[in-house]
Formats: structure tokens, C-alpha cells, sequence
């Protein structure tokens, strides 16, 4: 079997679009990403915590004491904040190089939302081979970065430079991959990747099927029907259907029409529908 290493990047502090429970408690991104794995069915041989100090002082130390998710592992590794997630997940692989077969990439703010992702990903990379990411830009740059790295690709790019600020750090991060011959691609013909706005979710890719991973934002509240999962599985015509979904516990879904009627209750994985 192979050994994944899912290594998140985890960071304390303020941050554009923070989520108010964020902001209210800076331990809550880890503590719910945590949470999420912990539920869900995967076979990790390792989960890495790369923590961005400078954040909040108590969040990072308890993020700095946690050993464990689930039956799965944790190691924290500790960093400078610089070059954001994509400086941390280049420092994760300064430590273990080759002692992993793939490396799992996925930022703090967003959490896993199927059984086995850690198998569909690797399914993915095996299909398509290269970095695969969540959505590509231009068929180019990581636009949303969470994926898949096998450390034999991985190992012909490190080190990349990419100490770089704003939007220029995500293009020198992937531009780094593929001049080394590494191609980034996505799977959004297989899978949607739905990406958090200020004020909605806006969805990427196959919008009929379930994505791997989602926003926070999108889990334990409530989110506009017409910005979220209707448009996702429901059947032909409903996008009318004036409601709300509400994403409330791991893998789960539902949709309710504003007198509380339940249309439809979904479980990510399976599909599963009622009143259409």
C-alpha cells in the first residue's frame, strides 16, 4: 500500500475572509479539519501539521501539543510565515523527501468531504500523473491548490523558489513543476471543486458530482440554496427551488424549501434522493 503524507497548512491569524467562528476561535480551523478527518474513512500513513507562527499564541501552542486524529498520526512541523501555504508544503518536503510515496496538499480552510479521498486522489495522479490539484488556470497554475504530489515527480522540483508574496507566489509555485517537466492538472471533469467568495460558494468543474474537498465556510451553516449544493446534485429544473442547504455534518447534505420541507438529503458518495 502506498504511504500518504497529508500535510496541512495551518496558520493562526487574521486573514482575508476570515470565517467569524475563526476569528472568535483561532483554534477552530485545525480542531474542525481534524474533526473531518477523523471521520472520514482513509488510509493516511501520516497527517503533517505545518504551522505558520506568528499567529495567535495560545492556538499555536495547542496546535503544537496535538499527536494524534483518529487512529492516524500527527506531526507538527513549525515554520516562518512566508510564501503561505505553498512555502509550507515546500518545507514539509524539506523534512521527508522521499520517506512517502505521495503528499496530499490541502490548506487549513478547507476540509475533506468523501470516504477514501486519500485513495481517489492517488487514483487520480496514477491516471493523470503530475501534480493534480483542484482547478487549473489557463491548464497552467494551481488556482486552487489542494491535491496530489508523488515525491518522485516532487523530488525533480524541490527546491522552488518561491519566497514571494500575493498571486506571484501561486504562479511561481506551479510554473516551478512544470518546468521541471512536472505537468499540473486538475480534476474537475471528474469531481467539482467549490471555492468560498465573500458571500457564496462558487462552483468549479463537474458541478453533478462531489467534490473531495470543501470550504469551511460550507460546513455546520447555512449557505444560499442557489450558491451551493442544488446546483451540485439536484435534478434537472430544481435550481429554481427557493430554500436553503445546509451542510451539517460530514458528508451529509440537505435541502429544504423555506417552509422546512426536506426535498432532498444527500450523502456525498452515494447520491441518495427524495421528493424530486
Amino acid at each position: 500500500m502506498a504511504k500518504v503524507n497529508y500535510l496541512l497548512a495551518c496558520w493562526t491569524g487574521r486573514r482575508r475572509a476570515d470565517d467569524p467562528r475563526a476569528a472568535a476561535d483561532r483554534t477552530f480551523l485545525v480542531r474542525k479539519h481534524l474533526e473531518a478527518l477523523g471521520e472520514a474513512k482513509h488510509s493516511l500513513s501520516q497527517i503533517t501539521i505545518i504551522l505558520a507562527e506568528g499567529g495567535d499564541r495560545e492556538a499555536d501552542d495547542y496546535i503544537k501539543s496535538i499527536r494524534s486524529a483518529g487512529s492516524t498520526p500527527v506531526e507538527v512541523l513549525v515554520r516562518g510565515n512566508e510564501a503561505f501555504s505553498y512555502g509550507s508544503w515546500s518545507h514539509a518536503f524539506e523534512v521527508y523527501k522521499r520517506d512517502f510515496d505521495y503528499y496530499i496538499l490541502v490548506e487549513d480552510d478547507y476540509v475533506p468531504w468523501c470516504d477514501h479521498f486519500d485513495r481517489i486522489l492517488v487514483g487520480h495522479s496514477e491516471s493523470k500523473g503530475g501534480y493534480v490539484c483542484s482547478l487549473t488556470s489557463m491548464k497552467r497554475y494551481a488556482a486552487i491548490s489542494n491535491g496530489i504530489v508523488p515525491s518522485s515527480l516532487w523530488s525533480r522540483v524541490h527546491p522552488a523558489p518561491i519566497a514571494l508574496m500575493g498571486g506571484a507566489c501561486q504562479i511561481r509555485w506551479t510554473s516551478a513543476f512544470s518546468r521541471h517537466g512536472v505537468q499540473v492538472r486538475d480534476y474537475t471533469e471528474e469531481m467539482s471543486s467549490p471555492f468560498w467568495e465573500v458571500g457564496g460558494v462558487k462552483w468549479f468543474g463537474e458541478k453533478r458530482l462531489p467534490p473531495l474537498f470543501v470550504p469551511i465556510q460550507m460546513v455546520e451553516r447555512e449557505v444560499p440554496l442557489q450558491e451551493a449544493l442544488v446546483g451540485l446534485w439536484a435534478a434537472p429544473g430544481s435550481a429554481e427551488v427557493d430554500g436553503w442547504c445546509t451542510a451539517d455534518r460530514f458528508g451529509h447534505s440537505m435541502v429544504v424549501t423555506p417552509d422546512g420541507e426536506e426535498i432532498v438529503h444527500l450523502r456525498v458518495g452515494h447520491e441518495e434522493e427524495k421528493g424530486f
